[in-house]
C-alpha cells in the first residue's frame, strides 16, 4: 500500500480538492502517513493494530488493564480509529506523528516512569500526571510551534527555525536554559497568549496576518515575557528535613547545617488531615484530640517553639477535626500568645483534593493563630474561594499532581496567596504535615523564604523536587 500511494503529491492533491465544487472528504492527514518514511509508517501500522485488537492501556481502570481485558470492550466498535482521529492531525509533522505514537504506544523512553501513557487516544476520565488525550496532546504541540514562531520574530537570534523553516530543537534546548523555561513556565506560554489567538493563528486565512492584527495582547504578552524571563535570577535558598517516628512518638532533631537560629519563623502550617496516629481518630474526644501525642512532643521539643511563629495556619478535613484544634488552640502555650480567627477553603469546581478523578466540593476549615496584638487593619477572609480564571473552570486544568505528597494538598494558587499576604524575603515558614505544595510555593513566591523540612520515619524521607528557592530560603516541614 506504501508503494502504491508514495507518487501521490500531498500538496498538489490538496489544490484538487480545494478548486473542485462541493463538499470533499479530505484526507490529506491519511494521505500524509501513507506517503511518510518506512519507520514512521511501520510505527502507524502498529499503532493501528494495537488499537483495533485492544492491545492499549485503558487508564480508567484500577489496577491498569489492557482495553481488550475490560468486560464491555468490543473490537467492532471499540477497535476502530474514528476519522475525527485524523482530521486532529493537521499541522504537525512527521516527526511529531512519531512522537505521538510511541506515546500512545506507552513508549516515550527511559525517562518516563509511569505506568500509563503519556498519550491515550479517547478523554480520560480520571486525572493522571503527565497523561492527555490525543486531542490535548496535539492542541499543545500546535501552540508550541506557534510559540516558536512569535518568539523567533521578535528575536530572530534565537533561531528556532533555520532558512529552510526546520525546526533546530537543539537552539529551542538553548533557550529553554538561558531563559529558565521550566514547565510551569511553559503552560503559561501556552495558555497566557488566550485562546482567540491560537484559534486564529492556526487558520490558513491569518498565514499572512501580523501578530498584532490576529491579538494585539498576544504580541504585547510575548514581547514582555521575552523582557521578564531574560532578567530573571534564579532564586536560591535551603530546604531541611526533620523526623518524626510516630510508633515510638519521638521527633528527631534538626540536621547540622540547619537554619539560623537567630531568625524567628514568621508563617507555620499544620495540617492535621496528614498527621500521624491517624487511627487513634476513632477515640479521640476535645479533651484528648487524636494529634495530641504528636503536638505535645512537637511543643516541648521546640525549634521553633509553638510560640515562636508570629503566625499559625491549621487546616482540619472535618468537622471533629476542626473542634478539636479549635479546642486545642484554647491550651498552653496557644492560648495566651494568639488571637484566633475562622476561615473556609472552598475548592474550586474541578479541584481534586481527595483523590486524583474525584471531584471534591467539600469545604475545608482553617484556624489561623496571629500572635497578640494583631497588626492593625488585619483583614482575614472568611471564604478562600478559586478565581473566576478559565484554568479553574475547566475539566482537567488542574494540574498540579506532580507537585503534592498528599491528595489532599490545597492548591498551589492558595499557598502562594497565604505566604504573599504574610512574609517577605528572608523569612523562614514551617511546614507541618502539609506536604509538599506549600515548599514549592515558598520557592516561586516573590515573597520568600526559608524552608525547614522533617519527615515521618516509618515512611522515608519524603522527595519534594525544588528546582530553586528564593532569597534567603528556609523552611520547616513534618510530613
Amino acid at each position: 500500500m506504501q508503494q502504491r500511494f508514495a507518487n501521490i503529491d500531498v500538496k498538489k492533491n490538496l489544490l484538487l480538492a480545494k478548486s473542485k465544487k462541493g463538499s470533499l472528504l479530505d484526507l490529506h492527514n491519511e494521505v500524509k502517513i501513507i506517503t511518510s518514511a518506512d519507520a514512521t509508517f511501520n510505527l502507524w501500522s502498529e499503532l493501528i493494530a494495537s488499537y483495533a485488537q485492544g492491545e492499549l492501556i485503558n487508564v480508567d481502570t484500577n489496577p491498569l488493564r489492557k482495553f481488550k481485558e475490560t468486560v464491555r470492550w468490543k473490537p467492532e466498535k471499540d477497535g476502530v480509529l474514528s476519522r475525527e482521529f485524523f482530521k486532529w492531525l493537521g499541522n504537525l509533522t512527521e516527526a511529531d506523528h512519531v512522537r505521538m505514537i510511541l506515546h500512545l504506544l506507552n513508549r516515550s523512553g527511559p525517562k518516563r516512569t509511569f505506568k500509563w501513557p503519556k498519550v491515550v487516544i479517547k478523554q480520560p476520565s480520571t486525572v493522571l500526571e503527565s497523561c492527555y488525550s490525543v486531542g490535548e496532546w496535539i492542541e499543545r504541540r500546535k501552540r508550541k510551534h506557534l510559540v516558536r514562531r512569535e518568539l523567533q520574530k521578535l528575536r530572530p537570534q534565537l533561531a528556532f527555525f533555520d532558512a529552510d523553516q526546520k525546526f533546530v530543537p537543539e537552539n529551542w534546548k538553548r533557550f529553554k536554559s538561558e531563559f529558565n523555561i521550566s514547565a510551569a513556565t511553559m503552560r503559561l506560554l501556552l495558555e497566557q497568549p488566550g485562546d482567540h489567538f491560537f484559534a486564529e493563528a492556526k487558520q490558513l486565512k491569518s498565514k499572512n496576518k501580523t501578530t498584532e492584527e490576529l491579538s494585539p495582547y498576544a504580541k504585547a504578552f510575548f514581547k514582555l515575557f521575552l523582557i521578564k524571563r531574560k532578567k530573571f535570577v534564579p532564586p536560591s535558598g535551603s530546604t531541611f528535613f526533620r523526623r518524626y517516628n510516630s510508633a515510638t512518638n519521638l521527633l528527631g532533631d534538626w540536621p547540622g547545617n540547619r537554619w539560623d537560629n537567630n531568625v524567628p519563623t514568621k508563617l507555620a502550617i499544620v495540617d492535621f488531615r496528614n498527621t500521624p496516629i491517624q487511627s487513634k481518630k476513632k477515640t479521640s474526644s476535645v479533651a484528648d484530640p487524636f494529634f495530641g501525642d504528636f503536638m505535645r512532643t512537637f511543643e516541648h521539643k521546640g525549634m521553633p517553639g509553638p510560640t515562636d511563629p508570629a503566625v499559625w495556619l491549621w487546616i482540619s478535613g472535618d468537622k471533629e477535626t476542626e473542634l478539636q484544634a479549635y479546642a486545642h488552640s484554647d491550651t498552653l502555650p496557644f492560648k495566651d500568645h494568639y488571637s484566633k480567627f475562622m476561615s473556609l477553603y472552598a475548592p474550586g469546581k474541578y479541584e481534586r483534593l481527595e483523590d486524583a478523578g474525584l471531584k471534591s466540593t467539600k469545604t475545608v476549615t482553617l484556624l489561623w493563630l496571629v500572635k497578640k496584638p494583631p497588626p492593625e487593619g488585619l483583614v482575614i477572609p472568611e471564604l478562600f474561594e478559586s478565581p473566576d480564571h478559565p484554568a479553574n473552570l475547566k475539566n482537567r486544568k488542574y494540574q498540579e499532581l506532580e507537585y503534592r505528597v498528599h491528595n489532599t494538598e490545597l492548591t498551589m494558587e492558595f499557598y502562594v496567596r497565604v505566604l504573599n499576604d504574610w512574609c517577605k524575603p528572608g523569612d523562614k515558614v514551617l511546614s507541618v504535615y502539609a506536604g509538599s505544595k506549600f515548599l514549592i510555593a515558598s520557592v516561586v513566591s516573590p515573597r520568600c523564604i526559608s524552608i525547614f523540612s522533617s519527615t515521618r520515619a516509618e515512611y522515608g524521607a519524603v522527595q519534594c523536587t525544588i528546582s530553586s528557592s528564593r532569597a534567603d530560603f528556609t523552611c520547616n516541614s513534618f510530613g
